[in-house]
């Protein structure tokens, strides 16, 4: 029975790495950050009373995942980074 366990969880062609590994999440993570991004831009600019620091670390984190996105992307691709 463990290795049925073992086989699911650390083979190749199982459901879940299908799923985490499908390329369409490229495109829709970059489209969320993005939005994301632009949004608390907008927020920011928009008014005195959005520049709070939960909106600068708002903006921070989606930043940081951007780059983390594109350091996954050039790891896949084997591209140095």
């Amino acid at each position: 029975m463990s290795t049925t366990v073992e086989k699911f969880m650390h083979g190749d062609d199982n459901a879940v790495n299908q799923f985490l590994n499908w390329q369409a999440w490229e495109m829709i993570t970059h489209l969320a950050v993005f939005v994301l991004f632009v949004y608390v831009i907008y927020l920011l600019f928009t008014s005195l009373r959005e520049r709070t620091v939960t909106n600068w670390l708002l903006l921070l984190i989606a930043l940081a995942i951007g780059v983390q996105i594109h350091q996954n992307i050039n790891l896949q691709k084997k591209l140095q980074t």
